[in-house]
């Protein structure tokens, strides 16, 4: 796997000659195979100017992310252009590729505490991202226009070449309000320029033309959704293809962040942003937002000034190792590299050193996934992207790429379980049946059935899945084309199961599972299971008050999951119970409620069990195997560490909301 550091110009020191990269270089492992180096400020793209830019002094906002004071290490220090370029010439000299990132920030506070706004953008207020009442949030929106009509989209791609031609840097990192929408969709920009825009392919009414921007946005997220999330995704589509051909074609490579940790459905429902419309053909790679550790220990002002339930904080693994599978399965042929979150001085938070279970469990897991294209597993990712990498010492990072090495998985490997199948095509039709009903979309599907300890081997294509020789698991197959909902209904080869909306007609299931929410159903039918048995209903327990659908909570903000209906848990369980039954495949046979059990072949022949712990407390779960077991080695604690064994059972001790990996021979 790839090894890539992002970075602040605080990392790096200004006053030794070669910017104390030598220094940063000997603390790792291995040489890096790329550098990210993060510059806050759009400012810095915004105002370059060929001419002048070596004797340009950056802002403050540009030499360490939003201005923050110092690091572990070091002060902010002043930097000019010329020196950026010095560093960026020095890391190339180590063979390290360097690439720009950069934030649509333009504000931070100065060492008194006032708010300074950089020049470009305190000169172009009608670039500003607008809230939904109307008031202006302190980001650039990428989709607006300057008063004579130009798109900014352009201005940003020439300057955008201009700054890496002239600073020598290999490529861009599009990262967060850059790659999309800081605001979400719910709370975000009704300007009249963002109507303006939409009015060239849809229509409103004249009453609501005539109202203020809370009127507009009210009535747009009510009755005009779904042309308005096309609209946004057109535009976006067009941002991107306007960057990526004019970066592309100065001989320049181009990473983009995921969508604010978001999987390709709550991306678009969310932010408005359609990974099918991009030209992915001329996209390097893809950061992707996966903050699991972060997300179970962040305080109420890290996500945002509200409380996440502990109930929710439990979920949050499952849910980013679901979205990992579906954002893969919809860029199959573009390398994804994992936002490994070390820690960030500016938002003070630092998993590396108050959460180091959490990562690893992370980065163990993670590492296991893989979709199922063109006749084969293919792992998810190609690399780790460490965020961010200043102020961390030698020692730690041994630990770290220990970690990483113990992780990897190699060529070859396949994971076992039913196959989950969806259909990425059917975007739209998931939307508009999870707006009608608020039963759970087919990632929601997905993560709550890894929660509950579901066998998932991978997530694949509905045609991709036709050569897959295992159990496969369609998530609302009615969605699928004819054809391919035929190809894998019909087949009598392995068994096959189906979750959604509605009972597929025309083959008769062995048995139903039926659950009865508030606005719908949700059907499992299992066949070819060689076995029949009655069907079971399940319903949620009914409250005096009916939830309101109206809007999402928080205003749809990426830290909050969204409001589904609600779920009798025992309708997942059995689900759970029937498919790790069919696939014959290990499970904790005690501490059921916290501990759940993945397994992987090695291109080797030998099989990795995971085994995960969402308590806050150690797990010693007997994992039973279904097979006896020759040998068990931990691949996740030291040497010599003997776990002990009995017939197809172990028993493991996994640390607090940790992992627990083993190298397990079967006879």
């Amino acid at each position: 796997m790839e090894k890539w550091f992002w970075i602040e110009l605080i990392g790096f020191d200004n006053q030794k000659s070669d910017f104390a990269t030598g220094e940063f270089l000997s603390r790792l492992p291995q040489k890096p195979d790329g550098v990210s180096l993060l510059i806050s400020s759009v400012d810095f793209v915004n105002l370059h100017d060929a001419k002048t830019f070596r004797e340009r002094e950056l802002s403050p906002m540009c030499c360490s992310y939003e201005a923050h004071p110092c690091n572990e290490e070091r002060a902010r220090q002043k930097w000019t252009g010329k020196q950026l370029k010095g560093l960026v010439h020095t890391l190339r000299s180590y063979g390290v590729r360097v690439f720009l990132s950069f934030f649509n920030l333009f504000c931070y506070p100065d060492d008194e505490g006032n708010e300074v706004v950089e020049p470009f953008c305190a000169a172009h207020p009608e670039l500003w991202e607008h809230r939904r009442d109307g008031s202006l949030n302190r980001s650039l929106h990428m989709l607006k226009r300057f008063p004579d009509g130009r798109y900014y989209q352009d201005f940003l791609a020439k300057k955008l070449v201009e700054v890496l031609c002239d600073y020598g840097f290999d490529g861009v990192q599009l990262a967060d309000g850059i790659s999309s929408a800081r605001l979400t969709v719910q709370n975000g920009d009704y300007s009249d320029d963002m109507i303006g825009q939409y009015l060239y392919k849809g229509d409103l009414p004249e009453n609501i033309l005539r109202a203020g921007e809370k009127e507009r946005a009210d009535f747009i997220f009510r009755e005009r959704l779904s042309e308005w999330l096309a609209f946004l995704s057109e535009r976006w589509g067009e941002f991107y293809n306007v960057i990526l051909r004019a970066v592309k074609g100065a001989g320049k490579a181009v990473f983009f962040n995921s969508c604010w940790t978001r999987e390709p459905f709550e991306a678009y429902y969310r932010y408005g942003l359609d990974y099918r419309k991009i030209d992915l053909s001329q996209s390097d790679g893809c950061m992707v937002e996966e903050v699991s550790a972060c997300m179970s220990v962040y305080g109420e002002a890290d996500q945002g000034g509200f409380a996440n339930s502990l109930a929710d904080r439990a979920k949050w693994h499952y849910e980013f190792w679901a979205m990992q599978l579906l954002l893969k399965k919809c860029m199959p042929d573009l390398p994804l590299f994992d936002l490994s979150s070390l820690k960030d001085t500016n938002e003070q938070w630092d998993v590396l050193r108050d959460a180091p279970t959490e990562y690893a469990r992370a980065v163990y897991r993670n590492s296991s996934l893989a979709i199922w294209n063109r006749g084969a597993f293919v792992p998810t990712l190609s690399g780790a992207f460490f965020c961010l990498s200043d102020g961390i010492g030698r020692e730690e990072w041994d630990k770290i790429f220990t970690l990483w090495k113990r992780a990897e998985l190699g060529e070859g490997f396949a994971p076992l379980g039913c196959l989950c199948v969806c259909e990425t095509a059917a975007l739209e039709k998931e939307l508009g049946y999870f707006l009608k009903t608020r039963n759970y979309p087919a990632h929601k599907m997905l993560s709550e059935l890894l929660f509950y300890g579901a066998p998932i081997a991978g997530a694949a294509q509905p045609r991709e899945a036709r050569s897959f020789g295992g159990p496969l698991l369609l998530l609302y197959p009615e969605f699928y084309s004819d054809t391919d909902r035929n190809a894998l209904l019909f087949r009598t080869d392995a068994p096959v199961f189906t979750l959604g909306g509605a009972l597929i007609e025309g083959r008769e299931a062995d048995f139903i599972y039926r659950h009865r929410g508030e606005r719908g159903e949700s059907v499992f039918a299992a066949y070819n299971t060689g076995r029949k048995k009655q069907g079971t209903l399940f319903a949620p327990a009914k409250k005096a008050v009916s939830p309101d659908f109206s809007e999402e909570r928080q205003g749809a903000l990426w830290t909050k999951m969204l409001s589904f209906a609600r779920y009798d848990d025992r309708f997942f369980r059995r689900v759970c119970q029937t498919l790790v039954a069919a696939c014959k495949l290990p499970y904790a046979a005690s501490e059921k409620s916290r501990v759940t059990v993945a397994i992987v072949k090695t291109e080797e022949g030998n099989y990795r069990v995971y085994a995960d712990n969402r308590a806050y407390f150690y797990a010693l779960p007997r994992i039973e195997c279904r097979r006896q077991i020759v040998s068990a080695r931990s691949v996740t604690k030291y040497g010599g560490f003997r776990i002990p064994v009995r017939g197809s059972q172990m028993t493991l001790r996994i640390p607090n909301r940790g992992m627990e990996v083993v190298e397990t021979e079967f006879s």
